[in-house]
């Protein structure tokens, strides 16, 4: 697909106004149809990839498209909204539950993501948030969240899947390895290691390796899977 000059904010896209949707395989299924259409396409052979948000999002379009033969989930996720609520302060969580929405926003606007002093890859992170889900409060930000687990869908994939865990996760310590228990043996757990150059979120810093590591195990999976 082409890209033109036009960016997100200003340019032809800008009217759809559409952010992400948990039920991710309403957009990929179509792209699948298409490359079936294409003749240099194996069927057999088709792997879905993402990366950080896109580990849950890639998990999720092989347990309802059937067509995906692995996934390749760097990092795994298995359950995004919990990642957000589990950093909540007791108060926070209270107002959170309580359905306060304009204390909520108040002070995560106050004293988080207007604050300087907290670390620039929190308040990214909040930032990143509310642009992907195309909202403003970021108490809407959390509630949207609660969709994007794949509770009760991991018995669905038949495909195989590559979970990655980045050993210094500073986003999503520990979905990785639920992703992965819950997927049982059809998933490959591989914790990507810092004295490897690795172990960022998504081996931010070793591509090189992460694209080695991963191409080989998806070799193995086609050569196993067609009996080679």
């Amino acid at each position: 697909m082409s890209v033109s000059a036009d960016t997100p904010e200003t340019g032809k896209y800008a009217t759809q106004n559409i952010g992400f949707i948990p039920d991710w395989e309403k957009a990929a299924s179509p792209v699948i149809d298409y490359a079936l259409t294409l003749k240099n396409v194996d069927p057999k052979s088709i792997a879905v990839l993402g990366y950080s948000l896109g580990g849950y999002l890639a998990t999720r379009v092989a347990a309802f498209d059937h067509r995906v033969a692995a996934v390749i989930a760097i990092d795994g996720i298995y359950d995004y909204g919990k990642t957000l609520t589990d950093n909540l302060t007791p108060e926070l969580m209270e107002l959170y539950k309580g359905g306060k929405k304009d204390e909520f926003d108040y002070i995560l606007n106050t004293h988080f993501l207007n604050n300087q002093s907290i670390p620039t890859s929190a308040r990214w992170a909040l930032q990143q948030g509310l642009w992907s889900f195309k909202t403003h409060s970021l108490y809407d930000y959390y509630k949207l969240s609660e969709a994007y687990n794949l509770i009760g869908l991991t018995d669905k994939v038949q495909a195989k899947v590559f979970v990655g865990d980045a050993e210094n996760d500073i986003y999503f310590p520990g979905q990785a390895k639920a992703l992965a228990a819950h997927l049982g043996n059809k998933a490959t757990l591989y914790e990507f290691k810092a004295n490897e150059g690795a172990g960022a979120h998504c081996a931010v810093g070793a591509n090189i390796f992460l694209t080695q590591v991963i191409l080989d195990w998806f070799d193995g999976v086609l050569k196993n899977k067609n009996g080679k």
